[in-house]
């Protein structure tokens, strides 16, 4: 865990950290993507930075998927912090996860995945 290693991760909007979600029995789990850096938010200010080739095989399938449906960047005006935790985009990846921006991804992870990234 790093506590703000990169530019990518101090892009990082701060105020997004791992919520649970009981109804899937998950988290939703925010990530940062910049060119080939992958920011995860494991927790409040902790962060698991990963390139294309260590990014876990289980992210890398979610992030398939997530790209998969055509991306409709909505305007959040200053909710972002809010509004990032509920999908906009398609109600399928209610379950998968969504992009939040061109940047911001919102991960669907269980207990057992989020744990793994935290180490």
């Amino acid at each position: 865990m790093v506590s703000y290693p990169s530019q990518s991760a101090v892009n990082f909007p701060h105020n997004l950290t791992p919520v649970s979600t009981p109804s899937l029995n998950a988290w939703r789990v925010p990530m940062w993507v910049n060119e080939d850096e992958y920011t995860v938010c494991t927790g409040q200010n902790k962060y698991r930075m990963y390139d294309a080739e260590t990014l876990p095989d289980f992210i890398k399938a979610s992030v398939s998927m997530i790209h998969a449906f055509p991306f409709h960047a909505p305007t959040y005006e200053g909710r972002l912090h809010m509004e990032a935790y509920t999908n906009h985009q398609d109600e399928r990846l209610d379950d998968i996860g969504w992009r939040v921006t061109w940047n911001l991804y919102m991960l669907i992870l269980n207990q057992q995945q989020l744990e793994k990234l935290d180490g």
